[in-house]
């Protein structure tokens, strides 16, 4: 009998084993999205959707394309009425240098309700588990120095492309 439970103990952490690691990517679809923020019913641990004067995060985390890599994304709401196009810019890290993050920008027109961002280009270098950021910046226009407003979003990394192939996390297909 103490051999019979501990074979059953041995196929159990071998079974959870085997949801822990990672596998290539491979989908019929162009892309995918994998979550990095909390969302109800997804892992509680997960770092929750930031708000600020100017957006509302409802997710963010990363696009797998097909081929291609992986690209950081944050969607959000835009909750506050106005009537000025303001300047934002937006930073996503480098895992590969942080002194260097990616980076590109857009007007905040007035009548923009919604937005969603998404790293210039696949992004290299990311580790599954790893807890990365975008940060937004608000300015009062292009030529603006300080931010009006800034936005730090954490997101955690259930994609790994360290090894030159898109590694996305078992549970988060």
């Amino acid at each position: 009998m103490r051999h019979f439970i501990a074979f059953i103990g041995l196929m159990l952490l071998t079974s959870c084993a085997s949801t822990v690691g990672t596998h290539p990517f491979a989908s019929d679809k162009q892309r995918v999205y994998v979550q990095g923020t909390y969302t109800p019913g997804a892992n509680w641990t997960l770092p929750r959707p930031r708000q600020s004067r100017f957006f509302r995060v409802d997710d963010a985390g990363f696009l797998v394309l097909k081929n291609k890599g992986a690209a950081f994304y944050l969607r959000a709401g835009v909750p506050e009425h106005r009537t000025t196009t303001y300047y934002v810019r937006i930073e996503y890290d480098n895992p590969q240098d942080a002194s260097h993050p990616f980076a590109n920008d857009l007007d905040l027109e007035p009548d923009m309700d919604r937005v969603v961002f998404t790293s210039p280009d696949v992004v290299w270098g990311i580790q599954n588990y790893q807890t990365y950021t975008i940060r937004v910046s608000v300015f009062t226009d292009r030529e603006s120095k300080q931010p009006i407003d800034t936005l730090i979003q954490p997101l955690r990394a259930y994609v790994d492309t360290t090894t030159g192939e898109v590694r996305v996390y078992n549970e988060m297909r």
